[in-house]
């Protein structure tokens, strides 16, 4: 029983390319600070807050 590949099996693999992965920079600070308001939850709480906040505002200075 032979060890290891055949030629013909060798060559076809190295047409695949090397066995690397492919070197990807990180998302900057700025990036997954962004990404946390894509979601339309967050973004309806963010809305909600301030629309409190502001209400809380005119509600007290009324008083």
């Amino acid at each position: 029983m032979p060890h290891g590949l055949s030629a013909d099996e060798a060559v076809n693999r190295l047409h695949h390319g090397l066995n690397e992965l492919r070197y990807e920079l990180p998302p900057s600070v700025l990036v997954i600070f962004l990404r946390q308001f894509s979601s339309t939850f967050i973004v309806v709480l963010l809305v909600a807050g301030l629309v409190t906040l502001v209400m809380g505002e005119s509600c007290s200075t009324r008083s």
